[in-house]
């Protein structure tokens, strides 16, 4: 078995990358221990920072080394990065504001649940050559811990902006907002996420934040790999895998971590309709309240509703209806049928 395709090999590389101490390469050995961002692993900054994001993009691109070579890269690296400014981003992101409480109680009726999600009347706006300009308004929404949520709404009403808020990757400038962690931020292009040359190695190589023994690696890999069904993959080449097999890769390498909150941006949309079933029963499998694990689903599909424990639907940046799946599927068709017999009139 060759080095880059063995767990102790992974171990070995994240040891190596551990070690580096050199300031200058402070932004690499960050982006390293934060590479979620584009690793799909759990994000728990409190202050993610533009030098971190350019780093880990720049280590992304020696992805594709293999064994030692990589190993010296990254720590040759140093050099390479010593341009990179740590700029800060507007603003930290906040797991626990005051104004939200740890545990709160959902008082919705759908649900007596500690929540997993709980956001009152956020708003966030993004800079443009116009100004400022509002992605949420008085976005407010409530999860429940151990249920899978899916949110639906229309192209740009916001549902990738909030998932991306609730990651950390954005921050409000409004409102009240409390998720809990760790947490897992998933793309919808399993081709930007795993990026090691086998299953058990890139799912290992997300634990590298960590400073684990290398028998608890091999046994969160086996465990996380066997959750999504992937375990007999482990040492396929990432490469013959199918996106809904990479995607579920991906959904390991959360799971390894032990997060408690999945962020699922689109996981389906390049996806065929059998890899479409295969990530769906993945999630719902991993997802419930006696594995502590919650999971908010953003898609256009109404047929995944079905694996969904619970729905909101955003319009223009807000929340304007959550509750039970039947209720959303009904207000989501009756919308539907508005808008076919408007355009049947036009005719």
């Amino acid at each position: 078995m060759g080095w880059t395709v063995s767990l102790s090999g992974i171990h070995e590389l994240n040891s190596a990358v551990r070690s580096i101490s050199c300031s200058s390469c402070a932004a690499v050995r960050d982006a390293v221990r934060a590479q979620p961002l584009c690793f799909s692993s759990f994000i728990d900054h409190s202050n993610l920072q533009v030098g971190r994001i350019v780093a880990a993009r720049k280590l992304r691109r020696v992805g594709s080394q293999t064994g030692k070579d990589f190993v010296s890269r990254i720590l040759r690296a140093r050099s390479d990065n010593a341009e990179v400014s740590d700029y800060e981003t507007d603003g930290a992101f906040t797991t626990r504001p005051t104004q939200v409480q740890d545990g709160l109680v959902d008082n919705s009726g759908e649900s007596s649940l500690p929540r997993a999600v709980a956001i009152q009347k956020l708003g966030l706006n993004l800079r443009s050559e116009r100004g400022d300009v509002p992605v949420l308004r008085d976005c407010s929404l409530n999860v429940p811990e151990g249920q899978l949520w899916m949110l639906l709404g229309p192209n740009g009403c916001g549902k990738s902006t909030l998932l991306k808020a609730m990651a950390g990757l954005l921050k409000p400038n409004a409102g009240k907002m409390f998720v809990i962690g760790p947490r897992s931020f998933v793309f919808q292009n399993p081709d930007h996420q795993v990026v090691m040359p086998t299953a058990e190695a890139d799912v290992a190589f997300g634990l590298g934040r960590f400073d684990l023994p290398i028998d608890e690696v091999r046994e969160r890999v086996h465990k996380s790999l066997k959750a999504v069904g992937m375990d007999q993959y482990a040492q396929r080449p990432v490469q013959t895998l199918s996106g809904g097999q990479k995607q579920r890769i991906a959904i390991a390498g959360a799971l390894a971590e032990s997060s408690r909150l999945l962020l699922l941006d689109e996981l389906t949309t390049y996806l065929d309709r059998d890899d479409q079933i295969g990530v769906l029963e993945a999630v719902r499998s991993v997802v419930g309240v006696p594995q502590k694990v919650t999971a908010l689903w953003v898609t256009h599909r109404l047929e995944e509703l079905e694996y969904a424990d619970g729905a909101a639907y955003m319009e223009n940046g807000r929340v304007i209806l959550s509750g039970s799946v039947a209720e959303v599927e009904a207000y989501i068709k009756l919308k539907q049928d508005e808008l076919f017999n408007r355009k049947d009139s036009v005719r």
